[in-house]
């Protein structure tokens, strides 16, 4: 016959328990306090925060997500990366994933580390817009990858200034080159650019000389 616990036995019980219970009460407080900090963060950061399951589909995306591309996230749920992103950064994406399961396989990859990758973004007006994106890896308890988790940010007025600044540089040396003129630029006392004609052997010796030791 099994003795039956003392009365000091069962308070002690009952304490433990009420113990474990305040632990668990206070362990959801910080939880729900957590998920209002981030919450809070995410509906009022200019930038997307989004997260992605293994095959690609979004598992959470920031209400942020309408101002800068015009869909709900509601929306957005729904949408293959397909429909996300244009075929290069598609293309990219794909393998910068699988090139990570690989070096993850052979650990190789630093479970800590994010990688930033430049990603064309389709708008809901079917404009497309450059985001530049902050990407880390979702791992479950074993640490294997399940998905990933990121922050986008618009990077759009940034690359078409780039792409002027090239656009510009491209007819400079096109006119410069094709010039019949001896053309150079001098910056603080160093020539830092010279055309074919200031080089030509039809130039006297001195002013080759001149040129040829002063262009960086």
């Amino acid at each position: 016959m099994v003795d039956k616990p003392s009365y000091e036995e069962l308070e002690q019980r009952v304490q433990g328990l009420q113990k474990i219970t305040n632990e668990l009460r206070q362990a959801e407080k910080a939880l729900l306090e957590n998920e209002k900090k981030f919450r809070f963060l995410t509906e009022n950061i200019a930038d997307i925060v989004w997260t992605l399951d293994r095959n690609f589909k979004t598992t959470y995306v920031s209400p942020s997500i309408e101002n800068m591309l015009g869909f709900t996230p509601k929306e957005r749920k729904q949408q293959s990366l397909e429909e996300m992103i244009t075929p290069d950064s598609l293309q990219k994406i794909q393998m910068k994933f699988l090139e990570e399961l690989e070096h993850d396989e052979k650990n190789l990859s630093d479970p800590e580390r994010f990688i930033t990758m430049e990603v064309q973004y389709y708008r809901k007006d079917n404009s497309i817009v450059w985001m530049e994106n902050s990407i880390k890896a979702i791992r479950d308890p074993a640490g294997k990858i399940v998905g990933m988790h990121g922050v986008s940010r618009d990077i759009n007025k940034r690359k078409k200034a780039e792409e002027k600044l090239r656009d510009s540089e491209t007819r400079f040396r096109i006119l410069t080159e094709q010039s019949p003129n001896m053309v150079f630029i001098n910056a603080n006392g160093k020539i830092v650019y010279v055309n074919d004609r200031c080089l030509s052997s039809k130039l006297s010796p001195k002013l080759n000389l001149f040129f040829c030791s002063n262009f960086l």
